[in-house]
């Protein structure tokens, strides 16, 4: 897998925050430090998001398993950890 197939571009990114942005109706910007406070979250979150939806697939895509579907134990181990099977 190449860089291209898990990261996002800056220009991506960047145009991705602009949309989010410009669709924000009510928000009074107190200064340009509190718009690039807001910026620099969304961003973050789009990054997170990102990584979340191409790297969800190869960790078993958020499926949940229960202890019993991971917990597989062979009788000598089940006996070290105080179990009976």
């Amino acid at each position: 897998m190449s860089a291209e197939d898990h990261t996002l571009q800056t220009t991506a990114l960047v145009n991705e925050a602009y949309l989010k942005l410009i669709d924000q109706r009510v928000v009074g910007w107190q200064n340009r430090a509190h718009f690039f406070g807001i910026a620099a979250q969304i961003m973050q979150r789009i990054l997170i998001d990102h990584a979340r939806k191409h790297l969800g697939p190869q960790r078993g895509g958020g499926k949940v398993l229960s202890l019993e579907e991971v917990a597989v134990v062979s009788d000598e181990r089940a006996a070290e950890l105080g179990g009976t099977r």
